[in-house]
């Protein structure tokens, strides 16, 4: 379903999308870097989730009582209600989404090996509120698919290269 987000993708699966999407569209795209993804979550302030510090599971897809979910929702389900301070929607919850980020090296570049891969954000399974904080960093092997994990993508300014 087009409204849905996109789950069971591997690291290298979400990459292999962006690379095809650059080559197709001819601009830069690709999974953000972990310090992109955070700061599209929390802005400038330094707040603990996109819509401030307060926790409040009925502003994302969470299993935090009494807000348990059963499913991923569809992707603007909680549009006005989490967004970031850029107006960035399903920052907290729904699904864990891929960066490009190695986890043991911090390094962002796509090409370089890693055991594990930066996943922010939580999904609707997790029921502890300091998983959707925007500063907390989950890992999973880059070549393991989950319905718990997905993506989205990063685009920048320049042609693809």
């Amino acid at each position: 379903m087009p409204d849905q987000p996109v789950v069971g993708v591997s690291w290298y699966e979400a990459v292999a999308f962006c690379l095809w999407l650059s080559s197709t569209t001819g601009e830069s795209i690709m999974l953000p870097t972990d310090p992109q993804w955070q700061y599209a979550a929390q802005g400038d302030d330094g707040r603990a989730y996109p819509w401030g510090d307060a926790w409040d599971c009925g502003r994302c897809r969470n299993s935090v009582a009494p807000c348990e979910s059963d499913a991923a929702s569809i992707v603007t389900a909680y549009e006005g209600k989490g967004d970031s301070p850029f107006g960035v929607v399903d920052m907290a919850g729904n699904v864990w989404e891929w960066t490009v980020t190695d986890y043991d090296s911090n390094s962002g570049d796509p090409h370089a090996e890693a055991k594990t891969r930066i996943l922010r954000g939580g999904s609707w399974d997790d029921g502890k509120p300091e998983i959707f904080r925007c500063d907390h960093r989950n890992r999973f092997g880059p070549n393991l698919r989950s319905y718990f994990n997905g993506f989205r993508v990063c685009r920048s300014g320049g042609p693809a290269g």
